[in-house]
């Protein structure tokens, strides 16, 4: 993909950074609360818990969600959850498919042994391990050109300066603040993540 002017690619990475915000928030809620059930609806309804407690132009993450629910415990109930040992068994059952049908070296004596050691482990650990099976399965599977479009994408905000506590606008010296972010204008949220990285703003937002 090529851009016409800078601001397109600006435009382009800013997008980006809050894309890959979003799907880093709900990964993390996902690893925190093992037993919500993983689905589009899932995704979207734990970005609007968020967008409902700190406004829509907000860089969601982990601690507004649980911010979220602090304010409102009932928002939980807004996410279907499995009992933990449907989803044991479930998560079991997809590591072993994936391991039968794209690991190498396994036969079913392998896999019975594979799947003793499975029982053993907790929702989190199997969900981890079933995360890193499939990430290699698509790695392995992707053409060479993606390889390069994924490194090329990580460096995206490689190197972005320290993002400072107070800056001055409009002659006046502000603080950088969580408070002072979430209130900004999401045109000037996007060009904080595009200058400092969507991690320190993020970060600040956590009121690190």
């Amino acid at each position: 993909m090529s851009f016409k002017t800078y601001e397109q690619q600006q435009g382009a990475i800013a997008a980006a950074a809050e894309e890959n915000a979003k799907k880093d928030c709900i990964a993390q809620v996902y690893a925190k609360f093992p037993l919500i059930v993983q689905c589009e609806a899932a995704a979207k309804m734990i970005l609007e818990i968020i967008a409902r407690f700190a406004g829509h132009d907000v860089v969601p993450s982990l601690d507004l969600f649980l911010s979220a629910l602090d304010e409102n415990p009932d928002a939980m109930s807004m996410l279907a959850t499995r009992s933990q040992k449907v989803t044991h068994r479930q998560l079991m059952e997809q590591i072993i498919d994936l391991l039968r049908a794209k690991g190498k070296g396994h036969d079913e004596f392998s896999l019975r042994n594979e799947q003793r050691k499975l029982t053993m482990m907790s929702v989190s650990d199997l969900r981890a391990r079933l995360a890193t099976l499939q990430a290699n399965a698509k790695m392995a599977a992707a053409p060479l050109s993606e390889h390069y479009k994924a490194l090329e994408d990580s460096r995206i905000n490689y190197g972005s300066p320290q993002m400072p506590k107070e800056v001055y606008q409009d002659g006046k010296l502000i603080s950088l603040d969580a408070a002072t972010i979430r209130n900004m204008h999401p045109f000037e949220i996007k060009r904080l993540i595009r200058i400092y990285g969507s991690d320190q703003v993020n970060a600040r937002l956590r009121g690190e």
